[in-house]
């Protein structure tokens, strides 16, 4: 088939797959385009198993008590429950439930509205390609 894109998804040309045609399973899954693994392939939801299931109430009970602890400091709680879990469990854990840590954003540019704004004073100097040239010396000072 080459590069060219089906329009119909792979699970519409799955479903269309029928067994009790006179064609064997075999040539309509090669005729579809379809791999025999896609084929019998069922979905396993996420934190389905009961480990699963205490894992995330244990981390819903610690997020409660304390929202601001991240994947480190929970891998680490965890770790002493008995539980043996790594960060990339807990971050997936995490997003799966809706959870985030809470911490103090970056708050690079406040500005004091009371505070005077002074000029940018080398936008006298600036050439046509909007560069400060300063082409002798003792023409611009700053400390």
């Amino acid at each position: 088939m080459g590069k060219l894109k089906s329009l119909v998804s792979s699970n519409d040309r799955v479903n269309s797959v029928d067994t009790r045609l006179g064609l064997s399973l075999n040539n309509q899954l090669k005729l579809l385009s379809v791999s025999k693994s896609l084929y019998y392939y069922t979905l396993v939801p996420r934190f389905s198993s009961t480990n699963d299931i205490k894992l995330l109430n244990t981390i819903d009970l610690i997020h409660t008590k304390h929202p601001y602890y991240g994947t480190r400091r929970l891998m680490k709680l965890l770790n002493k429950l008995g539980f043996s879990v790594g960060r990339k469990l807990i971050k997936s854990a995490m997003e799966f439930m809706g959870i985030k840590a809470l911490y103090p954003k970056k708050k690079t540019t406040v500005i004091n509205k009371r505070h005077k704004k002074y000029p940018y004073l080398l936008n006298a100097f600036k050439n046509e390609s909007n560069q400060v040239v300063i082409d002798k010396a003792n023409k611009v000072w700053s400390s």
